[in-house]
């Protein structure tokens, strides 16, 4: 593409709608595909090289032991970073963002998706 570099982060918001993004994107595409031909891949393929969406909750099951299958479900953990809301009242620890989830998951989420975004560190941190 043009702007192979760019990248958004939605860091307020937005994590909400990703599941049903992603299915809207390339359920579409799919019958659509002869209107944008230099698309090579699925729309949702894209977000991983371009978008992030920070959360201080997980938007999913209610039930920590679902909340594993739920990310791993279209891949969210790999665009999930931890933010914390503050200062508003709605101020959520790490621990409540990934409570059920995976060690992978929780590295993901609490440090390496973030990392790799903003080109901190090389490897894990936790």
């Amino acid at each position: 593409g043009r702007h192979p570099g760019l990248r958004f982060v939605f860091a307020d918001g937005g994590y909400d709608i990703l599941t049903p993004l992603m299915w809207r994107l390339d359920t579409f595409w799919m019958s659509m595909r002869d209107q944008t031909p230099w698309v090579d891949r699925f729309p949702s393929a894209y977000l991983q090289d371009h978008v992030r969406f920070c959360t201080s909750a997980l938007d999913g099951p209610t039930d920590e032991s679902q909340a594993e299958r739920w990310m791993d479900f279209t891949d969210k953990a790999d665009l999930l970073m931890y933010g914390s809301n503050y200062p508003h009242w709605s101020t959520t620890g790490p621990d409540a963002v990934v409570a059920g989830l995976n060690d992978a998951q929780r590295e993901k989420v609490l440090c390496r998706n973030a990392s790799e975004m903003y080109g901190l560190v090389e490897g894990s941190l936790l």
